[in-house]
């Protein structure tokens, strides 16, 4: 999963304007320890995100974890924001990259654009596209299942982390309409997408299967294939 390793980020503000030394260190130290923290969170859940597991995992001091993330709870949002931006970014591109594929209007903007015609999309690929809009670009095993689970942990952790896991999960579902539109499938329900998609990824997690993505993607292609002879 490309968590939280965009070093340029690091180094640089949102104008790009350079930062002072020690406020590049600052930010960097932070990034590191929130790596470290959401290591734990895919691997072993909330219960592995403590200040000490963070410190142990990232060879430093909980002291120095503190610092950064002054509760559990904080350490735990930062995961969860981290998680999101990713996924937001990747959500991003795929949607970018259908949009791309249509064709471009030449000549004077029209008064009334003509709506465009969704580009249809085969159930496979539509089927991907949707796995990676809602969980992000890593579809290996161990990435997918402890997004799921580690989200699932923390929306029961507190009021505030439930929010906030409800909050993404609207984003994602809005984006994945998005998709839905943009390549044939609008008459699929979004909600009926996410349960196909959490569905299977929770039972091959219970059954210790293997391969949970592409199982993931193999059910909601036929689903995709047979709406599409309705």
């Amino acid at each position: 999963m490309n968590i939280g390793s965009d070093r340029a980020a690091v180094k640089t503000g949102e104008t790009g304007t350079p930062h002072p030394p020690e406020q590049a260190r600052s930010i960097e130290r932070r990034a590191q320890l929130l790596a470290a923290a959401l290591r734990l969170l895919l691997a072993s859940g909330s219960a592995g995100v403590t200040h000490r597991g963070v410190a142990e995992e990232s060879d430093s001091s909980p002291g120095a974890v503190r610092y950064y993330f002054r509760s559990r709870e904080d350490l735990l949002i930062a995961c969860i924001e981290e998680i999101e931006r990713a996924r937001d970014i990747e959500a991003a591109q795929v949607l970018d990259h259908l949009a791309g594929a249509a064709p471009k209007l030449t000549g004077p903007e029209p008064t009334a654009p003509k709506p465009t015609t969704p580009a249809p999309l085969a159930p496979e690929p539509a089927a991907r596209a949707a796995l990676k809009i809602y969980y992000g670009a890593d579809l290996d095993d161990a990435a997918v299942t402890g997004t799921l689970w580690g989200i699932m942990d923390c929306a029961r952790e507190s009021p505030t982390l439930a929010t906030l896991t409800r909050t993404h999960r609207h984003a994602a579902q809005q984006q994945l309409a998005h998709l839905l539109t943009r390549t044939g499938y609008s008459h699929v329900a979004v909600s009926l997408v996410t349960a196909v998609l959490d569905g299977n990824l929770l039972t091959t997690t219970i059954e210790r299967q293997t391969a949970g993505a592409e199982a993931a993607v193999a059910e909601l292609t036929i689903l995709l294939r047979q709406m599409s002879r309705d």
